[in-house]
């Protein structure tokens, strides 16, 4: 692989890490097991990821070949930020709860 096309490949990866963290971005798990593939929806475009025996990324009509290290960072930004929106989620649910009980007191 040549040097520039391995710099435009850690650019996609970055680019698509960056993506995951975006709050407006949503983060589909419908796939997971079933396909090994979760992807990400940022406004109107989407990427999956793909696990399982070749490991890639897929964006409209581009393929992008990843090696088992750089899909691991991929998915650890996944999972990481999915925990961090179900942590959120759950947190406001609390308070929601809390709020509702203390109106009635």
């Amino acid at each position: 692989m040549k040097n520039e096309d391995i710099e435009k490949k850690e650019r996609i990866i970055e680019l698509i890490k960056k993506v995951i963290n975006q709050p407006c971005s949503t983060l589909d798990t419908k796939f997971e097991h079933s396909h090994d593939k979760v992807s990400v929806v940022y406004k109107k475009h989407r990427v999956e990821i793909v696990g399982g025996e070749e490991k890639f990324i897929k964006f409209v009509d581009t393929k992008i070949i990843l090696k088992k290290k750089e899909y691991k960072s991929i998915m650890d930004s996944f999972n990481n930020e999915l925990k961090i929106r179900k942590d959120k989620k759950n947190a406001d649910k609390f308070n929601d709860l809390e709020k509702d009980l203390n109106t009635e007191l």
